[in-house]
């Protein structure tokens, strides 16, 4: 750094850069209508459907911290990659939580290959993670039904 250059004022530099959470703000009167307000967004990114919109909100319910869409062993970008759906800051270590949607993980496939990755996430961080829990489509088709499941399958 150049001499006499410093940090902005109230910079924190031992600030570990961990997302914030921010409730979800916005949302369309009609997330399927071309025409509605806008699109449905979870901390600043569009949701990826219906389901994934009604658990954040939920989550908002329980006053529980999350991060949205987390990329572990390359995300999408490489093979055997994949990304969870919401990390949820439980106490004492986080939990993550897939949204599995009824058509694409209802197959006998489908199912052994998210059953096999949800097996090896707490192998990706090193066992800092819990178990991997799943709700399911037909469990979020609105915020109090998915609040019911949260509260089900995080035991709470």
């Amino acid at each position: 750094m150049p001499s006499g250059w410093k940090f902005p004022s109230g910079f924190n530099t031992r600030k570990i850069n961990k997302p914030s959470w921010s409730f979800p703000v916005q949302k369309a009167d009609n997330p399927f209508d071309k025409k509605s307000a806008g699109p449905m967004i979870v901390q600043g990114r569009t949701a990826g459907s219906l389901n994934e919109y009604n658990v954040a909100i939920a989550l908002g319910m329980l006053k529980l911290t999350f991060e949205y869409q987390v990329p572990i062993m390359g995300g999408r970008n490489f093979r055997g990659g994949s990304v969870i759906d919401f990390m949820v800051h439980t106490v004492p270590i986080p939990t993550p939580v897939w949204v599995q949607g009824d058509y694409w993980h209802g197959s006998a496939a489908k199912r052994e290959a998210d059953q096999y990755t949800m097996r090896h996430v707490r192998e990706a961080f090193r066992y800092q993670v819990a178990d991997s829990v799943e709700v399911w489509g037909h469990e979020t088709m609105t915020p109090a039904d998915a609040l019911a499941a949260l509260k089900r399958v995080l035991k709470i």
